[in-house]
């Protein structure tokens, strides 16, 4: 119960430090100029690198976790993320 809870709490204090990250950077990237539509975008993009820093920890708890799993798990996330802009 104490690692699904520090595993929970990790995914949601990731997704919220993430989101701010990248949507100041959008900001900043932007010259300034603030777009509330690079919320969502921001989000979306957070909940998966965060998703798989969280799945990738959990794989090496129970030690399945090889170079090869974790390269599929980072390509299959920035596919999914390619999927989304292609939508």
């Amino acid at each position: 119960m104490a690692l699904a809870a520090f595993y929970g709490s990790l995914f949601f204090g990731l997704v919220g430090t993430l989101t701010l990250i990248g949507y100041y950077g959008r900001v900043l990237a932007s010259r300034g100029e603030v777009i509330y539509a690079n919320i969502g975008v921001s989000f979306r993009q957070a909940v998966l690198i965060a998703f798989a820093v969280v799945a990738l920890l959990i794989l090496q708890s129970f030690r399945l976790l090889t170079w090869w799993d974790g390269g599929l798990l980072v390509v299959a996330i920035m596919l999914l993320e390619l999927y989304f802009r292609a939508k």
